[in-house]
C-alpha cells in the first residue's frame, strides 16, 4: 500500500486529511444525508463486478476492494453513524464538513465514468448470471440497507441533502487493466485511512470482533484464499483471522465427512476377528529363508503400489490381517518408507455376507479411495 508520505494519484491529491475545514464548509451535512450518502457509497462499491472467468490477480484486486469496504463500514459502526442521537452529535462535530467531503471523495471515485474507464482501467459490461456474488460484510451491508430506507423516509423533512450527490446508476463495471485499477484501491484506502484518523479515538479501537464477526459468514473457502491474499502485505491481523477461519473451516470439513462415512457397526467384523496366535503369522515380517512370494517386509519399507494376499475361505486371511495392522513392526517399516513424513494406517474388514449397512458404504469408500489415489498421484507430479 502506498505510504502516507508517497503522492497519490490524481482523484487523491484533491484532498488532505489536513485541508482546511473551511474548504468543506459547502457540504455541512446532517446525519439524515450523511447515512444516505454514505449508503450510496457502499453500494456503488458492488458496481465493480468480477466474473468466474477472470483470472487470479483480478480477483484478489476483487477483494482488496471488498477489504476497503469493510473497514469503511467498521469505521461507520465506530463513529455511531447509525445511532438515534446521531443528528445532534454531527450537528455539534467539528469533523462533519470534513467527513462529508471524504465521503463525497469517495462517491465520486466509484460513480464518475469517464475516471473508471480512463484512469483506473474499467470497462463497463452487462449483468451476468455468471459473476461471482460473494460478499464479505454481507450482513453488515444488509442491516445498512434497511436503514438508509428507513432514514430516507425522513429526506422530504431533510433540508440538508447534497444537490451535487446523483442517484445511483447500475452500471457495473470490470477490471481491463490490472495496474490502473490497483491505483482506484490504493486512492479509496487513502481515503478510507483519513476518515479514520479524523477522529482518534475511533482509530485506536480495534476492528477484531467485527471482522471475526464477517468471516463467520464466508464458507467458501476459494475467497478465503483470496482474502488471506489481498491482506498479507498491508492488514496483516486481517490474514490471521482469514487463516484462523480457514483452520476452522477445513477441520469442520473433515469432521464432517468422518461423521458421513461412519456407522454403528463398522467395527463390528474386525472385532470378532480372533487374534493370532504369538508364533503363528510371525514368518510374515520376519521370514527366515527364500520365499515363494515377494518380501512383505520389503514391499512396506520401499515399494509402492498394492500388494495382494489372496487364499481359500477360512484359512486365515482376515486374521492375518488383523495381525498386520496391530504389529509395531508394521509401522516402523512403513517408518522407514515415509522417511520422516507423516502417514497414516487405516484398515476396514467387511463382512462376507450382505449386511445392509456394508453394502451402501462399500460403493462410497470404494469412489473414495479412488478419488484420493488421483489427488495423491496429481500432487506426487508436481
Amino acid at each position: 500500500m502506498v505510504a502516507e508520505s508517497a503522492s497519490y494519484s490524481a482523484s487523491a491529491s484533491q484532498i488532505h486529511p489536513r485541508c482546511n475545514i473551511a474548504e468543506a464548509a459547502g457540504l455541512a451535512l446532517g446525519a439524515v444525508a450523511l447515512i444516505e450518502l454514505f449508503g450510496t457509497c457502499i453500494d456503488l462499491f458492488d458496481c465493480i463486478a468480477i466474473g468466474r472467468s477472470f483470472d487470479h490477480d483480478s480477483k484478489i484486486l476483487s477483494v482488496k476492494l471488498d477489504v476497503e469496504r469493510a473497514l469503511l463500514l467498521y469505521w461507520s459502526e465506530k463513529i455511531g453513524l447509525f445511532k438515534r442521537d446521531a443528528e445532534e452529535r454531527f450537528s455539534q462535530l467539528k469533523e462533519t464538513p470534513l467527513i462529508g467531503k471524504l465521503l463525497q471523495e469517495i462517491h465520486t471515485l466509484l460513480s464518475d465514468g469517464d475516471r473508471l474507464r480512463q484512469q483506473y482501467g474499467l470497462e463497463p459490461i452487462q449483468d451476468s448470471d455468471s459473476r461471482l456474488k460473494i460478499v464479505f460484510s454481507k450482513l453488515r451491508i444488509k442491516a445498512l440497507n434497511e436503514e438508509v430506507n428507513h432514514r430516507k423516509s425522513l429526506k422530504s423533512r431533510s433540508k440538508d441533502t447534497p444537490k451535487d450527490i446523483t442517484p445511483l446508476k447500475r452500471t457495473l463495471w470490470a477490471i481491463h487493466d490490472k495496474n490502473k485499477f490497483e491505483n482506484l484501491v490504493q486512492d479509496l484506502s487513502y481515503f478510507v485511512k483519513s476518515l479514520v484518523r479524523l477522529l482518534p479515538s475511533v482509530a485506536v479501537s480495534g476492528n477484531k470482533q467485527m471482522i471475526q464477526n464477517d468471516l463467520e459468514g464466508v464458507r467458501d473457502e476459494e475467497y478465503l484464499n483470496l482474502l488471506t491474499k489481498a491482506t498479507q502485505s498491508t492488514q496483516l491481523y486481517f490474514t490471521r483471522l482469514t487463516r484462523d477461519r480457514l483452520d476452522f473451516l477445513q477441520t469442520t470439513t473433515e469432521k464432517r465427512i468422518l461423521e458421513a462415512l461412519w456407522f454403528r457397526t463398522m467395527d463390528d467384523r474386525k472385532e470378532k476377528v480372533e487374534d493370532a496366535h504369538p508364533e503363528t503369522f510371525h514368518w510374515a515380517l520376519n521370514p527366515g529363508h527364500k520365499m515363494p512370494w515377494d518380501s512383505l517386509p520389503d514391499f512396506l519399507e520401499s515399494a509402492s503400489g498394492i500388494y495382494w494376499i489372496r487364499g481359500k475361505p477360512g484359512c486365515g486371511k482376515s486374521t492375518l490381517m488383523k495381525y498386520l495392522f496391530g504389529e509395531e513392526k508394521t509401522s516402523a517399516l512403513l517408518r522407514a518408507w515415509a522417511g520422516g513424513t507423516s502417514f497414516t494406517l487405516a484398515s476396514f474388514f467387511f463382512w462376507y455376507y450382505q449386511e445392509e449397512s456394508h453394502l451402501v458404504l462399500a460403493p462410497k469408500l470404494v469412489g473414495l479411495g479412488i478419488a484420493f489415489s488421483h489427488t495423491a498421484q496429481a500432487w506426487l507430479s508436481r
